[in-house]
């Protein structure tokens, strides 16, 4: 594609026409923070550094905020898209000197003048590209950090950053009425990818439009985005008198036939060690310890912050982590709880990308998923797309052929099974035998078409549910046919859908 040893591949030939305005800027920065990099041990971003094959490349952030810089040097100082990214909230005047956000600028800030001047910082191209002092370089920082979202592919995994005005109009909350995605559901339009503002209930004419925010640690979204979440689920614990719990913040009931919740306790006083509450479902009185609680949480949070720096460069220790985390952690917190949650959906993507090469792990993957399911089902709303995804991966997973050792035999459904009018008996989250053969494949389809019609709603359902919930209603298309053959066939042995 070059001629110098850097290649960055388009998904075809529009792509590549399409982007090429801009990427003719961004290709000699790549080559010569490549050739920098090979000449240098030290980098400017840190960890947020990656490599393909033997080539350094800049972290995503710092492509996209090179990508943005470019972008506005070719627009006019009057132009709507610059003054729509001018007016964006930066709160650049809120951060403090010693805060460790302002370190984080200070870092980012330098590797992004290094890459766009093609080298060290050059104070000539900074001013071409009206970045003339350390105020407006913040300030970009600042906006883009504010504002962006994460770009996912359809399936939401994360691929990069993505910056629109209109969308970061939009505030956050903790129970929203729309999301941000990018279903990617046609072929034909132009644009492959585009972002969506889809609303996933009913939003009544004054009321407010709002998205969710990832980070649900109160701390965290006061220091890095500079505001503190009052939805509902909030505001509640501090203004209603009768007992509530955040599932987020849910422990688990000391009765293992009961799924209630426990409230949290103080974890900030050092004088308490032991103290009872009552799980608000079967009303039964539970000792707990805020000790144990408080370093459960401690444990948690750090082994999932170094699993998750693992997961892709040393899978194996990351899912050791995650594996010998899941058990402690379970002991005190509900499935929708953090630390909980975010471990258990990081040890699930581990176990799916082992799939491949070890088939008996499938039955702890469905396990896996169903409790993400639990977990996710307790903190998000119906349409929620996260959700929708979820259910998505537990039906697919449900609908795979099963393992089973050498010299044993899947087992022949009954005539009570292959009843149209019998009843599923597994749900989510129950720890219990996983159904076998036919049953198995009737929750496979139960569980995928429930996806369906969320992930009709979380991506549109213009969009088809976007590439998600295409995939998904041919797959529980042909498991229906399945269905259908092995009643029609009185039993035996799995058989083959027709395509």
């Amino acid at each position: 594609m070059y001629n110098q040893p850097v290649f960055v591949y388009s998904l075809n030939q529009a792509c590549q026409k399409s982007d090429w305005p801009l990427h003719k800027f961004e290709c000699p920065a790549l080559v010569a923070h490549a050739e920098k990099r090979g000449t240098t041990s030290e980098s400017d971003e840190g960890s947020s550094e990656g490599t393909v094959g033997t080539v350094f490349v800049p972290s995503e952030t710092v492509r996209a905020l090179g990508r943005l810089v470019w972008l506005h040097s070719r627009e006019k100082s009057n132009s709507v898209k610059r003054k729509e990214f001018e007016l964006l909230e930066s709160h650049r005047d809120k951060l403090e000197p010693s805060s460790p956000q302002t370190i984080s600028y200070t870092r980012l800030g330098h590797a992004l003048s290094s890459y766009v001047s093609h080298g060290a910082p050059d104070t000539n191209k900074l001013l071409e590209l009206r970045l003339g002092s350390a105020k407006d370089i913040v300030d970009l920082l600042s906006k883009f950090s504010a504002n962006a979202h994460t770009l996912s592919t359809p399936s939401l995994t994360p691929i990069g950053v993505a910056l629109s005005p209109v969308a970061a109009l939009i505030n956050h909350s903790c129970v929203p009425n729309c999301v941000v995605v990018f279903p990617k559901a046609s072929e034909t339009k132009k644009v492959p990818n585009e972002m969506l503002i889809i609303a996933i209930g009913k939003i009544p004419p004054g009321e407010e439009v709002q998205i969710p925010h990832t980070l649900g640690k109160q701390k965290i979204l006061q220091e890095r985005y500079f505001f503190k979440c009052h939805c509902p689920n909030c505001e509640t614990t501090s203004l209603v008198k009768t007992p509530y719990v955040d599932s987020r913040r849910a422990l688990r009931c000391a009765s293992k036939s009961c799924e209630g919740f426990l409230p949290m306790p103080r974890l900030d006083d050092s004088k308490l060690k032991r103290t009872e509450v009552q799980c608000l479902q079967c009303n039964i009185v539970c000792t707990i310890e805020p000790p144990a609680i408080a370093d459960a949480i401690r444990l948690g949070e750090e082994g999932l912050e170094r699993a998750e720096e693992l997961q892709f460069s040393d899978p194996e220790r990351a899912f050791k982590y995650t594996s010998n985390l899941i058990p402690m952690v379970s002991r005190f917190f509900h499935p929708s709880a953090h630390p909980l949650l975010a471990l258990s959906r990081l040890h699930l993507s581990l176990l799916i990308s082992r799939l491949d090469l070890d088939r008996s792990i499938l039955d702890e993957a469905i396990r896996a998923a169903a409790r993400v399911a639990a977990g996710i089902s307790a903190v998000l709303p119906a349409g929620h797309p996260v959700r929708a995804v979820t259910y998505a991966e537990l039906g697919k997973l449900l609908a795979v052929d099963e393992y089973y050792p050498e010299g044993q035999e899947p087992p022949e459904p009954t005539s009570a099974q292959l009843d149209p009018k019998a009843n599923l008996t597994w749900v989510a989250g129950d720890e219990m035998g996983i159904p076998k053969g036919f049953e198995r494949l009737r929750l496979a389809h139960h569980t995928l078409m429930q996806a369906r019609q969320e992930l009709l709603i979380g991506f549109g359902h213009s969009e088809e549910g976007g590439a998600v919930g295409k995939e998904v209603t041919e797959l529980a298309r042909k498991i229906e046919q399945e269905v259908a053959i092995w009643r029609k066939a009185g039993g035996g042995k799995r058989p083959v859908s027709i395509s």
